[in-house]
């Protein structure tokens, strides 16, 4: 999962249109070849299906860093937006698609709420 941080910083200054326009852009987070969604607010889920936590841990790195060095272009301005993100890993243990979906939604919220928590603008892994 992926937070732009102190977004609502951007909404108090640049008000709702900008930051709705932001955040539909698909400037947001630049992922290739895999799903993403708007989650709500500033957050966004991004599923990886092949490349196992290490290989997740890698493209949220890159994400972080791409984000942190690329403008999200609106009308108003450009906004210098950095992301926190949470990454988890679907466990092994046997249930059912929805539980094991809630529980991977659970654990990467956790996370991330921990990097932004802690330090913006970084990746925290499940442990």
């Amino acid at each position: 999962m992926a937070v732009l941080d102190r977004f609502k910083n951007v909404n108090h200054v640049h008000g709702h249109t900008v930051c709705s326009y932001a955040l539909s852009s698909a400037r947001v987070v630049y992922v290739l070849g895999d799903w993403i969604a708007h989650f709500g607010g500033e957050v966004f889920a991004i599923v990886l299906p092949q490349p196992g936590v290490d290989g997740a841990a890698k493209i949220a790195d890159r994400i972080r860093a791409e984000r942190a060095t690329m403008p999200i272009q609106t009308t108003a301005c450009d906004l210098a937006v950095t992301v926190s993100l949470g990454v988890a890993a679907l466990s092994s243990e046997p249930r059912s698609a929805t539980a094991a979906m809630n529980a991977l939604l659970a654990q990467a919220d956790a996370t991330l709420h921990q990097s932004k928590r802690d330090v913006p603008n970084r990746v925290t892994v499940a442990g």
